[in-house]
């Protein structure tokens, strides 16, 4: 099986909400469970929050890019959207939260330190550090992100997924 689609959106709530349904029809379709269906959306708006928030949207023809790519081993989203010029700190801080993510063989660990740091009141990796390690931690995503050519960010988030039966109709179900 290998499926992938494309939606392009401007960062307004009813296109988002629109493609966010058309990506939990896309996953049923694909008999993904109820939780990796919740699990891939929380993520999807994760990283579309943090498009928009370090996101440059002036210019009308300027909009968010979803790439969502299923295979029978993978699900890959990737959100691409204009970059900001002025968020450079902000971004700075999204690069030490995925790499302080990265740095752990599992990303549990991140989330409790994160957790840690949330409850005590210190949050010394971004302030979006919390959301982030629980996305990786539940979901079992590999995070990442880069700026690409003309000024471009990508996000992306990849989780590898496991058989777990085959229904009647020989579709995988995923776990």
């Amino acid at each position: 099986m290998q499926k992938s689609r494309k939606f392009k959106l401007r960062p307004v709530n009813e296109e988002i909400e629109m493609v966010v349904e058309k990506i939990v029809t896309l996953l049923r379709s694909l008999n993904f469970t109820d939780h990796n269906v919740q699990t891939q959306t929380t993520l999807i708006r994760q990283l579309l929050n943090n498009g928009i928030k370090f996101g440059n949207f002036t210019l009308p023809e300027n909009e968010i890019t979803i790439n969502i790519q299923i295979t029978d081993k993978t699900i890959s989203v990737e959100v691409m959207n204009p970059v900001n010029p002025e968020c450079s700190k902000g971004l700075l801080e999204l690069d030490k939260t995925i790499q302080f993510i990265k740095g752990y063989q599992d990303p549990f660990e991140a989330f409790m330190i994160k957790h840690k740091d949330s409850v005590n009141g210190s949050n010394s990796n971004g302030s979006n550090g919390l959301d982030l390690a629980k996305i990786a931690y539940k979901g079992n995503v590999a995070l990442d992100f880069i700026i690409g050519e003309n000024n471009t960010l990508i996000q992306s988030a990849v989780k590898k997924l496991e058989r777990k039966s085959r229904d009647a109709a020989g579709f995988r179900n995923m776990i």
